[in-house]
């Protein structure tokens, strides 16, 4: 599990080291106020539809789907090793979420509903855990699951710029979000 350690590591380095949060605050809100002048109201509506589903109960019945579907296909082994992998996911990321406690961006106008803290992006990590996770349980490997792989990066990317688009999560707390989603079910998966 070397590239989740290292994303741990690197989030409370970078957090606590105030010469790049400083630098990294900035970048940040500088993004989301450039995102906010592309704001329009049908696009504003989509991008809260696309939050709303991939969060809460969204992501719950993702995940419920993709068990069920491994469960029906007898991929006992995945399940297991979803489930690991689903715990390991969130021991350690609430681990950095409760010693980050990092607040939601300021400077732009937040036009969505949002709880808790915002590192790294719970919700963005889920999607990206079950996306992520559904292509290693339910495509077979060679060029099925690489085109699952792509299909599901540009899913991700949609729901996370929606998030960012709404102003309900910093850049780079996506991009941990991101990280840790994707790299749990893959190392874990290789582990087995």
């Amino acid at each position: 599990l070397p590239i989740s350690a290292l994303i741990v590591l690197a989030a409370f380095d970078f957090s606590y080291w105030s010469a790049w949060l400083g630098a990294g605050d900035r970048a940040n809100v500088w993004l989301l106020k450039q995102l906010a002048t592309i704001r329009t109201p049908w696009f504003t509506d989509l991008a809260n539809a696309i939050k709303v589903a991939g969060s809460g109960w969204g992501a719950t019945a993702l995940g419920v789907l993709v068990a069920l579907l491994t469960a029906i296909f007898r991929r006992w082994r995945h399940l297991l090793v979803l489930t690991f992998s689903l715990f390991f996911l969130e021991t350690v990321g609430g681990w950095i979420y409760s010693g980050l406690s990092r607040p939601r961006p300021y400077g732009v106008p937040i036009i969505a509903s949002w709880g808790g803290y915002s590192a790294p992006s719970p919700p963005v990590a889920t999607v990206a855990f079950f996306l992520i996770g559904a292509v290693y349980c339910l495509v077979v490997p060679g060029r099925p699951r690489t085109w699952a792989k792509y299909a599901v990066a540009v899913l991700i990317v949609i729901f996370s710029f929606s998030r960012l688009y709404l102003a309900v999560d910093h850049p780079d707390d996506v991009l941990a979000g991101i990280a840790l989603g994707v790299a749990v079910p893959i190392e874990i998966g290789r582990a087995h």
